[in-house]
């Protein structure tokens, strides 16, 4: 009877070992922890659409894909601050804000794309941070392009300038939501530039000046 009732506590705690091990792997996937995160934030679940890589080269540092549960056509970016021999992770950051603001604003440019295009601008299909690489920007109200063109001195203040101008004013036309504009730029090596409050901008003079205060290198090229 006793070896019976000993068998029986036996099973119980193996049984309630095998229950909470159970829950702990569940509450410590991926996406459970993800969702625990969106839903305390943002009110919101999600779905995994692409899980991250997680290496000795990251040591479980790295960027999740998901998209809203409610909305799927809504992809955002999770970074996560992991280690790579356990299973729990802090968030660091997200930029969906950022995509709900391309979501709604991007639609808007639609009709002018090809006319950015034309000005020699590439419009990143990914603004922010991916899979692969480390968080560039999440600030919903600015808008990103790159200059087709390398820095050249000989047409910089004439031809270039310009073009950043007509840039600002098809995305004022445009009346979207953006208020900064971020132009990256090879001179030497990589470079951006910031140009703030583009609703207010009316010359290219304007843009210059604003150019020339963050890269003085660009200032002494155009001098030399």
């Amino acid at each position: 009877m006793k070896a019976k009732q000993f068998l029986l506590v036996i099973c119980a705690v193996f049984l309630v070992s095998v229950i909470g091990l159970m829950i702990w792997f569940y509450n410590t996937t991926i996406t459970k922890q993800l969702n625990d995160y969106t839903k305390e934030k943002y009110g919101e679940k999600i779905v995994l659409v692409e899980e991250g890589a997680s290496h000795t080269g990251n040591m479980g540092d790295t960027v999740h894909k998901v998209a809203l549960k409610s909305d799927p056509s809504i992809e955002f970016n999770i970074e996560v601050d992991g280690d790579l021999f356990e299973r729990l992770f802090t968030v660091v950051r997200d930029d969906l804000e950022y995509m709900i603001t391309v979501n709604k604003e991007f639609p808007k440019l639609t009709p002018y794309v090809g006319e950015i295009e034309s000005l020699e601008f590439i419009i990143p299909r990914t603004p922010t941070f991916d899979l692969f690489s480390e968080v560039m920007e999440d600030d919903p109200h600015l808008f990103i392009v790159m200059d087709e063109y390398d820095f050249n001195a000989d047409i910089f203040e004439k031809q270039t300038l310009h073009r950043y101008y007509q840039l600002i004013k098809l995305l004022n036309k445009a009346d979207t939501s953006y208020q900064d504009l971020r132009i990256h730029l090879f001179v030497d090596r990589p470079q951006s530039f910031h140009i703030a409050n583009i609703k207010s901008i009316t010359s290219s003079e304007q843009i210059a000046q604003m150019i020339y205060e963050q890269s003085p290198e660009i200032k002494n090229l155009l001098a030399k």
